[in-house]
């Protein structure tokens, strides 16, 4: 969450960082139910120091998506 309370990913685009908002429900079952994400798009799960929007990234060797 941001400073505003707003929910975001870090996706990976051209080899850079960008902040995607994100709408999220949550199950009983402590589970998120994301809304109006591409499911194209690859999220940056770990990173080694905190990230700034249009940051370069470099991809750990091997790596991948799914």
């Amino acid at each position: 969450q941001d400073e505003l309370g707003q929910e975001y990913v870090w996706i990976y685009h051209d080899g850079m960082a960008q902040k995607q908002y994100i709408s999220c429900r949550y199950t009983a079952y402590g589970y998120a139910e994301v809304d109006n994400f591409d499911s194209n798009l690859s999220i940056i799960e770990t990173y080694s120091s905190p990230i700034l929007d249009g940051m370069t990234v470099h991809l750990a060797d091997g790596w991948k998506t799914w």
